[in-house]
């Protein structure tokens, strides 16, 4: 799914895309591509897209909500500026469950890095990594910027659970973090737990105990 095309990223469409099912959607790298501003992206599946990731790829002010994302290459790419990627499910991805993306060295897109954008509420399990830099640059304006990651739940998978390094004034706070696998915590950040979350896993349905 691919929403607008081309650059500056003006038009603000304002496309709901929601209670879909990616199921093995592989044939390219973005399960949907999000190339405006505005969009709102909530309660679809994407399971085994083994290549593949949703990619917020051009404009700003997108929703990511209550998506459940299993197995895929990555879990979700973000380009651009004050996008809200909250409340998802992000489970045994290859890579890292978020990516917050460097501005682009070619094409129209250059210098267009993840700014001031927040990642909070989501669950992050048995990943590649946790929230991470994706590309690089020599230019340290175009590494992310601003962006917040807030009140997440971090287990297993190996990596950092957050990078520690590559991202410009970050704010990581209030995220809960299981130590007990290879996963490194990374940059913890202010008032972090450390804590066993006692999820309860019903084949990839993952929720927190009630007790």
């Amino acid at each position: 799914i691919q929403i607008g095309q081309g650059y500056p990223w003006d038009a603000r469409p304002a496309t709901v895309v929601e209670y879909n099912l990616f199921d093995y959607a592989w044939g390219d790298s973005e399960i949907f591509s999000s190339k405006t501003s505005a969009n709102t992206f909530r309660y679809n599946v994407a399971a085994h897209c083994i290549h593949s990731a949703f990619t917020l790829r051009g404009g700003n002010d997108a929703v990511v909500d209550s998506n459940v994302l299993i197995n895929n290459r990555y879990g979700i790419i973000i380009y651009g500026k004050n996008h809200r990627v909250t409340n998802n499910l992000i489970l045994d991805c290859r890579e890292a469950g978020v990516c917050l993306r460097v501005g682009h060295e070619r094409g129209k897109s250059r210098g267009y890095p993840a700014t001031n954008c927040l990642v909070a509420h989501n669950t992050f399990a048995n990943n590649g990594a946790g929230v991470a830099i994706l590309g690089s640059t020599p230019r340290e304006d175009w590494l992310p910027i601003g962006n917040h990651v807030v009140n997440n739940l971090f287990e297993g998978g190996i990596g950092n659970y957050i990078v520690p390094d590559g991202i410009r004034e970050p704010v990581v706070e209030y995220n809960l973090y299981d130590e007990r696998y290879a996963a490194l915590i990374g940059s913890p950040g202010e008032h972090a737990l450390v804590a066993t979350p006692k999820l309860v896993v019903d084949g990839y349905a993952t929720r927190i105990a009630v007790d």
